[in-house]
């Protein structure tokens, strides 16, 4: 085994992580059931209209999920994620393409570091020769059509959806094309595999045929097969399940159906959520279905694949039209979420959807409502995709509504979360595909050990958030994350923190600690102070994405924590000081988490200029919190003191503290107090985007 570059980026409730100095507070822990609220208007991801599936990806590398909306044939959308909890509609980047379009995908498929776009569309209805397939190259600015020039336009196609892995190994990502068959005549463009040739910098197609029928819809990558342990698996869906499976290697593709002895095929299935339900470490399949017969729980065994639909609590499922599985409460197991849309006539009422809660050992039981993703009553669930929208370490949904020709409307649920700890993963694959797409890790805590797959997070019309996500329960320590590479590289890391986001580079050497900056000649100097009971903190470098004029790095003072401190470190931070009409000053850094009321969290920024102003963009939740910002040194001036009250939900605020007068070389000190939880069992605040004005020297 090799030790693994470990990147620890941790962010806020809120989801703050532009140009400032970031602060958590949590007040309090304890469980509680699961629960959603909308977030679609506050957001800005609304939309009403027919669609055709979602795809979350990171387009602008800000480490914030940001989604692709599909709307058939209606003009596309792309909402880029702000990191304050609300979306920005970019869509002219699309040029305003319209067209029969159907399922996406994000992937950086030329190894550039930044993600790509491939939209597939739907070939006229299947006469003639259709509409060619969109592929948008992320140029780091703006997303370029290149389908053409990369052989993926495939015109006779009635694309349904593609499906990305690297079936040869050599280290570039491959894709199958899913198409259903035209209407009349034989098959002009069936599903098809085309590999990448790196030299040429486009797709070839490849001779192999992979289930060929007519109403072929998705498919998806299995890695971890008790029957075929060393044999990643392609499993494709047409509307019985399963339709085919074919492992796949260097020497090729064969079909492998026969090898899971499944059940008697299920007829009408939807959607397909693959996981592991009940933590044996291998992959299961849930088949949500019209019928309440069709939706099944399949879990694998040493003898195939065992139907437990009914031992699981999850029979009688009906009309589940899209199906996602994430472990939403944190509690170190998968549930399942049920859109419920499929086979619905057009103007009826939509049906509620439901959530499943894992009880352990792949027992479910529904949730008793209101949860709060129930879903529009409005058109006809569509697609559920999972992501982590705000960075917060709980699993969120978005949920289109506009299915076949129902008018529906998108819809954004934020998961309230609880006391429960987490850990998110990212992998950057060196010899492997730069996304580890075919890769397995394991993640263990308090000796309970956990697997997720990273298969690009395709499922029926969609893509999730494709970041691998643990709930960890009330363990503090993972005590080994250990990655199966596709390359066959092996990797582990050890005593690793929670609630961090992580980047692990395959085969790179672990960094326990980056090394801090020397004081040197500062312009600017950050010191941290927490009082109350400190569960961990954690401070690092965020670059801002203003213009840089002139830029000064400083070093970070150190972190001063109470005796029941259990985790610290100290990171590297990169401050710019650009001249202008504000003379914008950019301090950034990430989070601190504290339990216990009364907590007092505190920041001090010092700056070899005139300081003029301070902003400070803030979230409060179910709390009243007493915001206080004084400065001394220079001309001292008395304390400005804000209180934001918000007895129930939370608000977003920004704080705006002026000194007209101007104070050279002072010391800017700004304190956050929770003075009450209104009885909640958890509150916080976080603190984003802080930004200095005033002028450089």
């Amino acid at each position: 085994m090799t030790s693994g570059e470990l990147e620890a980026r941790s962010w806020t409730k809120a989801g703050y992580a532009a140009a400032g100095a970031i602060v958590l507070l949590w007040v309090g822990s304890a469980a509680a059931d699961i629960r959603f609220e909308e977030r679609t208007q506050q957001s800005g991801i609304e939309h009403e209209g027919v669609s055709w599936g979602a795809a979350w990806g990171d387009m602008n590398r800000d480490g914030y999920p940001d989604v692709f909306v599909g709307n058939h044939a209606d003009r596309d959308q792309i909402y880029i994620n702000n990191t304050l909890g609300e979306f920005e509609d970019k869509s002219r980047v699309l040029d305003d393409r319209r067209g029969d379009t159907h399922a996406a995908t994000w992937v950086d498929l030329d190894r550039d570091g930044d993600d790509d776009l491939m939209v597939v569309r739907g070939g006229g209805s299947g006469v003639g020769m259709g509409d060619s397939n969109h592929l948008f190259i992320n140029d780091g600015a703006r997303l370029v059509e290149q389908a053409t020039e990369f052989g993926l336009d495939y015109p006779y196609a009635r694309g349904r959806s593609p499906l990305w892995f690297d079936w040869n190994n050599d280290g570039y990502l491959d894709v199958l094309l899913v198409n259903v068959n035209k209407r009349a005549g034989p098959p002009q463009a069936p599903t098809k595999l085309f590999s990448f040739d790196p030299q040429a910098r486009r797709f070839v197609p490849e001779e192999y045929v992979l289930y060929n029928k007519t109403w072929t819809r998705f498919a998806q990558l299995v890695v971890g097969n008790r029957l075929l342990p060393d044999s990643p698996v392609i499993v494709v869906q047409e509307f019985k399940y399963p339709d085919g499976i074919y492992s796949y290697g260097v020497e090729g593709f064969r079909p492998v159906k026969r090898e899971f002895k499944f059940p008697p095929r299920v007829s009408g299935s939807g959607d397909i959520a693959l996981g592991d339900f009940d933590n044996d470490l291998f992959v299961d399949f849930f088949t949500g279905g019209i019928r309440s017969g069709d939706s099944r729980l399949l879990l694998q065994s040493a003898n195939g694949m065992v139907d437990s639909t009914v031992q699981s609590g999850l029979a009688g499922i009906d009309h589940a039209q899209s199906v996602v599985t994430a472990d939403f409460d944190n509690d170190m197991d998968l549930d399942i979420y049920v859109a419920r849309g499929f086979g619905r006539k057009l103007d009826v009422p939509n049906l509620p959807n439901v959530l499943y809660e894992n009880l352990g050992g792949g027992v479910f039981r529904q949730v008793p409502g209101p949860v709060g993703v129930e879903g529009s009553t409005q058109g006809q669930s569509e697609s559920a995709t999972t992501v982590d929208y705000d960075n917060d370490g709980f699993i969120d949904i978005f949920l289109t509504n506009g299915q076949e020709k129902n008018i529906g409307p998108n819809q954004l649920f934020r998961n309230m979360g609880n006391g429960n700890n987490w850990l998110t993963v990212e992998l950057v694959g060196e010899k492997s595909n730069i996304e580890g797409i075919g890769a397995r890790v394991l993640a263990t805590a308090g000796g309970i050990t956990q697997v997720r797959e990273e298969v690009g997070g395709i499922h029926r019309n969609s893509q999730n958030d494709r970041r691998l996500h643990f709930g960890l329960g009330d363990h503090s320590v993972v005590e080994s994350l250990t990655v199966h590479w596709p390359s066959g590289l092996v990797q582990e890391l050890n005593g690793l923190g929670t609630n961090e986001f992580i980047t692990v580079t395959e085969g790179a050497t672990l960094r326990a600690e980056s090394p801090r900056l020397t004081p040197g000649d500062e312009q600017l100097s950050i010191d941290l102070t927490a009082a109350g009971d400190l569960d961990w903190a954690q401070w690092g470098a965020v670059r801002s994405e203003r213009p840089r004029k002139s830029g000064v790095q400083a070093r970070i003072g150190d972190i001063d924590a109470t005796p029941g401190g259990k985790r610290m470190q100290v990171d590297n931070i990169e401050f710019l000081w650009t001249d202008g009409p504000d003379g914008m000053e950019n301090a950034t850094g990430k989070m601190i988490r504290y339990r216990g009321a009364g907590s007092v969290v505190s920041f001090a920024v010092s700056a070899g200029g005139i300081v003029r102003r301070l902003r400070v963009y803030a979230q409060v939740r179910h709390s009243r919190v007493r915001f206080e910002a004084k400065m001394d040194g220079g001309n001292a001036l008395e304390p400005v003191v804000q209180t934001v009250d918000m007895p129930d939900g939370d608000v977003n605020v920004v704080l705006t503290y002026d000194f007209s007068s101007g104070n050279d070389a002072g010391v800017l000190k700004f304190h956050a107090v929770v003075e009450d939880t209104y009885g909640k069992p958890w509150g916080n605040v976080a603190l984003g985007a802080a930004t200095l004005s005033g002028e450089g020297r």
